[in-house]
């Protein structure tokens, strides 16, 4: 009965992981901002984009704070994605890349694990605030997943900052 954010853009993005009052709210949001499921798009497949060329320059490690589902398009047979999730575009170049979707959300995170199953070797889904970095890198899961705080790895913020003042947003990036 109460909207959730990472639901509410999965539905702009076409999904299949929201409920009726995510669609509300979503739709509401939409009255305002009539081409916020067109940003969503865009973002995905700048993420899309971003992973793969990292991930092409030889980083095996992503962090997706923020990260909301990790949702994949539904597909038409035969059809190209528009974008991938992360663990997915990530995999596609380094098949042994560890990523974690890491959200503070606590509903966000167990829907993860849901859509995640059990097939995925170093993809985790992990509850912890952007607003605390050391404690998503001393997140247990995050280590027991692989995470090596000595290699290179690419840290994902998209669509996330704007939920905090612009100082806030600085510290985080910083």
């Amino acid at each position: 009965a109460t909207p959730n954010v990472a639901r509410m853009y999965d539905y702009w993005l076409g999904g299949t992981d929201n409920f009726e009052a995510d669609r509300q709210a979503a739709d509401a949001v939409r009255k305002i901002r009539p081409n916020v499921a067109e940003q969503a798009l865009d973002n995905k497949r700048f993420q899309t984009r971003a992973v793969t060329y990292v991930a092409g320059h030889g980083v095996r490690q992503f962090l997706d704070i923020g990260s909301g589902l990790p949702t994949s398009p539904v597909l038409a047979p035969g059809a190209e994605p528009q974008w991938l999730a992360t663990h997915e575009a990530a995999r596609q170049v380094m098949p042994d890349a560890m990523v974690a979707y890491v959200d503070h959300d606590s509903i966000a995170v167990q829907h993860s694990r849901v859509l995640l199953g059990d097939g995925h070797d170093a993809v985790v889904a992990v509850e912890a605030d952007m607003r605390d970095p050391k404690a998503i890198l001393a997140d247990d899961e995050l280590r027991a997943a692989g995470f090596d705080l000595d290699a290179p790895a690419c840290v994902l913020l998209a669509c996330v900052l704007h939920f905090v003042d612009a100082g806030t947003a600085r510290d985080i990036a910083s």
